[in-house]
């Protein structure tokens, strides 16, 4: 997943609430997104990747 398609699919996830987390491949969506953890934009990294990760976990993902 490249990195423009991974921040569009992070947003939605974002904006949802995770409530769509389910319609996504959850290998796929966290392999991209260690792929892109050390990313140089912020919003991407902290804002989406972090706070994704975070959910991911606390919800047993």
């Amino acid at each position: 997943m490249n990195r423009t398609l991974l921040r569009e699919t992070l947003k939605g996830l974002k904006q949802d609430e995770f409530q769509n987390i389910k319609s996504v491949d959850i290998r796929q969506l966290t392999s991209a997104m260690l792929e892109h953890l050390g990313d140089p934009d912020g919003e991407l990294r902290d804002s989406l990747i972090y706070r994704t990760f975070s959910y991911l976990i606390a919800n047993g993902y």
